[in-house]
């Protein structure tokens, strides 16, 4: 938990690794140390083999632990591209927990990514009936609706303004994907899509949006 504070809170990358490498030594077999040390393998030190090890590890300690699941599933969509592997593993979390909103959003996004739009939507829907009060949440899950479903959910941008207006941001977050594949699909407005992307994952500032129409077109 203290690396865990470490990283988060202080951005102290070096002391957080001592400690995540301290905790795993004392008990190899904690799980959530084990997931939690992942996590920071990928997004922080980038070393994704070592990560892969260690949500492996995990899950051969706890396959069925609803946590590690969606996160693996999460690095093998972002990082290994793996959408099958992803797919098998969101669904195992899902028979775990059927009403996590996270793993839920996150299986949406998948779906979106592989052109699979109306199962996204599905998906989509869940994820929004467990009302989420999860700000970062909402912004990916806003995000998908108008990135993918605009027509289903046409009050999704208003909401997503709403939230980025107010600091809210999903940081980090790959979002590139679901860019890509929302030109594919045909979106009206590709272009902005794209920079909303990267404004919702923190990469840019919201300014960057001012330069287009709908932007302003939208009410909050």
């Amino acid at each position: 938990s203290y690396a865990d504070f470490l990283t988060d809170v202080r951005g102290d990358h070096e002391q957080a690794e001592e400690h995540y490498r301290r905790a795993i030594e004392v008990d190899p077999n904690r799980v959530n140390v084990l997931n939690n040390y992942a996590n920071f393998l990928t997004d922080v030190r980038g070393d994704y083999d070592a990560a892969e090890e260690h949500y492996r590890r995990a899950l051969e300690l706890d396959p069925k632990h609803a946590g590690v699941l969606g996160n693996y599933a999460s690095f093998l969509t972002d990082v290994r591209g793996d959408y099958e592997a992803a797919e098998e593993h969101y669904r195992r979390a899902l028979e775990v927990e059927p009403d996590d909103a996270d793993t839920l959003g996150n299986y949406a996004k998948l779906l979106f990514i592989q052109g699979r739009s109306d199962e996204g939507a599905e998906m989509l829907r869940k994820a929004f009936a467990r009302t989420p009060d999860e700000a970062a949440l909402n912004c990916e899950l806003f995000f998908y609706a108008y990135a993918h479903a605009w027509t289903e959910w046409p009050d999704a941008l208003a909401k997503l303004k709403g939230l980025l207006l107010k600091g809210e941001r999903s940081k980090g977050w790959k979002l590139g994907e679901n860019a890509r594949a929302a030109r594919e699909q045909g979106h009206p407005e590709p272009e902005f899509v794209e920079a909303l992307a990267k404004v919702v994952s923190d990469e840019e500032s919201i300014e960057t949006l001012e330069q287009f129409p709908v932007w302003w077109d939208v009410l909050t």
